[in-house]
């Protein structure tokens, strides 16, 4: 076969590249194939947003809106047309200058925005300069005037399109595939950018199979329309991500194939193996979807799948000849196979500035490599989860050594120190071994990603986590409360996450919860306590931003099979998209939504953390159960109990305080010796007897994080209690000042 083309569809985030093509991308290298990664997604951006793209689009506004036409538009909306189309020359001029200076090329350009004058905008900005007194943060102008622009865009000529997404609506959960194929007819953005786009993109590099990866809703529409075009060149065609994995699995509509010729499923290296094994498709393939003579056939899937999938189409069900050889090459590539970023251009990228928020902002701002410390996840067991599918169900965690060097690797190579872990939920024991690999070698990257709230967040584990390079955690909460948590399978007592939250903090690290309303046997008092417990937690400084959103009952999670089986939910008959399904209660709940977001928002601001929860509501909630110091002393009892904690006998003993430096005035005590050192930037003290302080010295040399012998916990603790009376004391205030046991 010839070379393999792995393109990212649009819209997908702003600020780094999507991994998944670079994952395969590494994989197929592996095989000793010919193939190249292209992010289509951050070229359409820019595409748009550039002089010649706003050229096209102003021109085409203009038609739009003939003087017969505004006449027809509400004041506010005519006023706000006619600024833009007034300052189409303006736009014109500052659009290249100011997404260069989002990319970061550009730094002199906050000068030029520093006056509002200067600029053109829309109504985003003008809120934020209210806000703000007309005192602005360059980057935050920017930011905004790119969010306005794309409002016109939206507005004007295409209401399908955002900046991270594009018609969602219409692919995600809809029976019909008609809307889509509308779309693909109609729609001004992908018929003037994206298939222009793609058609460039495919006459630049000779390929035979062209692989387009589809994470999210928002990407369906442009991939299809990428795949068109492949196909108009005789190209053969596959897809595959999160989406069609979640989503596609029980299609019936085989109409879809006139646009693709394989979905491929699950993690992808098995799927695309096949296909490139057998390029006439002769045999049966592996976790693939395709149609033959009409009807669709579904290969190489599990047998237990197949009593699940609606039969009443008739589609063929075909076993995989090399089943077991592709599964084991997927599960070693699952393993080994680490992200290969040399085909991504990093400088097209763009920090966009949208919160104030530091642990917000981390989305967006940072330039991040992707990567994951295991496929799937460890837990496995929440309710509310997709725990049927690959992605979750199959857990494959990484070799961290050979990750870590292959990442720092990539960092030399990309000039880009920051990953972002893409886990379902990064194991605790596989974030310890990474950043000891990061120690090692000098702590040259940044690293934070999502994970669970586990008890291993001890208070020593994530100050060694912080020292080594790990800036912020994202976790579920789900449903605060005990009952939530039982609710939902977490696995977790509220003691567990307010313990591990305040480590986290404590330590330095910003955190992150996720959070849902509306789960099947809550109630509204449930609700009210979940964001009682939540205002505690932000009050005291646990969390520093959450995300709370309505529960979705999917069509892949143990709450669909029991609900089922009670009759509180039925399968829809749809032919295209499946996954989110209505059930018996789920709108009862849906009234709290708009207040659960105004309390998050104001929480993020850091505000309204004193009010009682019922502000948030314009109508009669139920008071809440939980006492006004619920997670005041649950935090207590949790730091308590650890005061109380040995060290393990396996655990390892490390000093990351500063040099420990001899002064005989620094708390010098009876005539005796100080010591002094630097931890977290705080000068700590300590006084002690001379004769004790060289022997103190050497345990404490011997305890550096770097060195690849270790000691346990127990052998330093009892050292240093064996040095007289002082022993116990000078443990306390070692144990305060970065002498910690993991």
């Amino acid at each position: 076969m010839a070379a393999i083309y792995l393109l990212q569809a649009p819209f997908t985030q702003l600020n780094a590249p999507y991994p998944a093509i670079h994952y395969l991308k590494a994989f197929l290298s592996a095989r000793g194939l010919e193939c190249r990664a292209r992010d289509l997604a951050i070229e359409s951006f820019h595409a748009i947003f550039s002089a010649k793209g706003l050229t096209k689009i102003f021109s085409d506004a203009q038609a739009v809106f003939s003087p017969e036409r505004l006449a027809h538009e509400d004041q506010t909306s005519r006023l706000n047309i006619i600024r833009y189309l007034s300052n189409q020359s303006a736009y014109l001029e500052c659009i290249d200058p100011l997404i260069s200076f989002l990319c970061g090329r550009n730094p002199d350009y906050a000068h030029f925005l520093a006056d509002p004058g200067r600029i053109p905008y829309g109504f985003r900005v003008e809120r934020y300069l209210e806000d703000v007194d007309g005192a602005p943060d360059a980057a935050r102008m920017a930011s905004l005037i790119v969010e306005d622009l794309a409002d016109f865009i939206s507005y004007a000529l295409d209401r399908d399109f955002s900046l991270v997404r594009y018609a969602e609506s219409k692919a995600s959960s809809q029976g019909d595939f008609g809307q889509i194929q509308q779309t693909l007819s109609q729609s001004y953005i992908i018929r003037e950018f994206i298939r222009p786009l793609a058609a460039a993109a495919l006459a630049d590099y000779e390929s035979s199979l062209v692989c387009v990866s589809v994470p999210f809703p928002g990407c369906l529409a442009p991939a299809l329309a990428i795949l068109e075009e492949a196909k108009r060149l005789g190209l053969s065609t596959a897809m595959g991500g999160g989406y069609v994995s979640t989503e596609l699995r029980y299609l019936r509509d085989a109409s879809f194939f006139d646009s693709v010729d394989y979905l491929c499923f699950d993690a992808g290296f098995g799927a695309l193996a096949s296909i490139i094994d057998d390029p006439l498709a002769a045999k049966g393939l592996y976790r693939v979807m395709r149609r033959q003579q009409g009807r669709i056939s579904i290969e190489g899937f599990p047998e237990i799948e197949r009593a699940d999938y609606p039969q009443n189409d008739g589609p063929e069900w075909k076993t995989c000849p090399e089943e077991a050889v592709y599964a084991e090459e997927e599960g070693k590539a699952l393993a080994h196979i680490f992200p290969d970023y040399s085909d991504a251009e990093l400088k097209l990228y763009l920090r966009i500035d949208d919160s104030d928020n530091p642990m917000h902002s981390l989305w967006s701002k940072g330039i991040w490599l992707k990567c994951r410390l295991a496929y799937g996840c460890y837990w496995a067991k929440c309710r509310f989860c997709d725990t049927n599918l690959d992605y979750i169900r199959r857990y494959a965690p990484a070799p961290v050594a050979p990750l870590f060097h292959h990442m720092l690797d990539q960092a030399k190579k990309t000039s880009s120190s920051g990953l972002h872990f893409v886990d379902e939920a990064a194991p605790v024991p596989l974030l310890l071994d990474f950043a000891m690999e990061n120690a090692r070698a000098g702590r040259p990257l940044s690293f934070w990603g999502n994970t669970r709230f586990e008890p291993l967040f001890s208070r020593d584990r994530a100050e060694f986590l912080a020292w080594a390079g790990f800036l912020a955690a994202s976790a579920g909460i789900e449903v605060a409360g005990e009952k939530g948590l039982s609710l939902s399978g977490k696995g977790l007592s509220m003691g567990d996450i307010v313990s591990a939250c305040d480590n986290l903090s404590r330590a330095g690290i910003l955190v992150h919860a996720y959070l849902m309303h509306g789960l099947p046997g809550q109630g509204e008092g449930d609700i009210i306590d979940s964001l009682e417990i939540v205002r505690q937690m932000f009050r005291l400084g646990l969390i520093h931003s959450a995300f709370w959103h309505p529960f979705q009952l999917t069509r892949h999670s143990p709450f669909c099979k029991t609900m089922l089986a009670e009759g509180k939910t039925s399968l829809p008959n749809a032919k295209f998209a499946l996954n989110d399904l209505e059930w018996k209660g789920s709108a009862k709940l849906g009234r709290y939504s708009e207040g659960l977001e105004k309390a998050m928002a104001s929480f993020m601001d850091g505000d309204g953390w004193e009010a009682p929860v019922s502000t948030w509501f314009d109508f009669k909630t139920p008071e809440p159960s939980p006492a006004k110091d619920y997670v005041k002393a649950l935090r207590g009892a949790g730091r308590l109990a650890a005061a109380k904690e040995k060290p393990s006998p396996r655990s390892k003993a490390m000093w990351i305080g500063g040099k420990i430096l001899i002064s005989a005035g620094a708390a010098a005590e009876s005539g005796g010796t100080g010591i002094s050192w630097s931890y977290r930037n705080e000068i700590l003290s300590l006084g002690l007897k001379p004769d004790i302080i060289p022997s103190l010295l050497s345990i404490v040399e011997g305890l550096d994080p770097r060195a690849t012998a270790a000691r346990t916990g127990p052998e330093v603790m009892a050292e240093i209690e064996a040095l007289g009376d002082e022993g116990p004391r000078i443990l306390t205030e070692l144990r305060q000042g970065g002498l910690l046991f993991i």
